[in-house]
């Protein structure tokens, strides 16, 4: 699995997505980079702690490998 922080108008958008600016991409790379879902935040702190929860799930809970790039 990998883990993608996203900003909604870094992709040209031509509305602004109801105010949800900030997102989570969950890929597969399993599946050759299939994207799995994709969730949206209105603000940047309720998306930075749905992330840092999303990894400690995938780390304990389900130990699954999880490949962070936060470059995005």
């Amino acid at each position: 699995m990998k883990l993608n922080k996203v900003y909604w108008y870094d992709h040209k958008p031509t509305d602004n997505n109801e105010g949800l600016h900030y997102g989570l991409e969950i890929w597969d790379d399993e599946l050759e980079d299939y994207l799995v879902d994709i969730f949206w935040y209105k603000s940047e702190e309720k998306r930075d702690k749905e992330f840092r929860q999303a990894i400690d799930w995938f780390d304990c809970e389900d130990k699954v490998f999880l490949t962070l790039d936060t470059t995005k």
